[in-house]
């Protein structure tokens, strides 16, 4: 990547499965970084304001409950994370990119609460799941619905036979 890409990662993973130096969650980016956003917790959840074409946009990215949804901890991320988006979407535009660990078009992979809570955070803050629709996912992009308004959003998948990675790959270009 080079001198290219600006980048972010979450602090360093302490648990025994991971290898030296892994990181959960990192943001690259073309754009410049104009400031650093404090999250809940600092090695499941990043968030920088980055300067684009299109104007400002915050990007938070994220991995909910790293041992999946169905662990005890994971309304507690949820919750704390919900309150993040909360106090970080109010003044600009907002991205939210990462392991939701909840689909949103099929029965997968998700909880009823998590998915009342996540989709009830979207509406309250005028964001849309541009990745809702993609089945067997858990994965997504979700952004303010008036930094996108007027730009056609297209979607692009890979690793759909999941050799890669436990997860399919998505990408959104505007």
């Amino acid at each position: 990547m080079g001198n290219l890409y600006n980048s972010i990662h979450s602090s360093k993973a302490e648990e025994a499965f991971y290898k030296e130096g892994e990181r959960r969650v990192s943001i690259y980016s073309k754009y410049k970084f104009l400031k650093e956003f404090e999250t809940f917790r600092n090695d499941t959840a990043i968030c920088v304001s980055l300067q684009t074409p299109m104007g400002e946009l915050t990007v938070y990215g994220t991995v909910i409950g790293i041992c999946g949804n169905r662990e005890e901890t994971f309304i507690t991320d949820l919750d704390k994370q919900l309150a993040d988006f909360g106090r970080l979407a109010e003044a600009t535009n907002f991205c939210i990119s990462g392991d939701l660990n909840m689909t949103f078009s099929d029965n997968y992979y998700y909880t009823n609460e998590g998915r009342q809570k996540l989709n009830a955070s979207f509406e309250k803050l005028n964001l849309v799941n541009l990745t809702a629709d993609i089945p067997q996912n858990i994965d997504h992009i979700i952004i303010t619905k008036s930094f996108i308004e007027n730009r056609p959003a297209t979607i692009q998948n890979w690793n759909l036979n999941k050799k890669l990675s436990d997860h399919i790959g998505i990408a959104v270009t505007l």
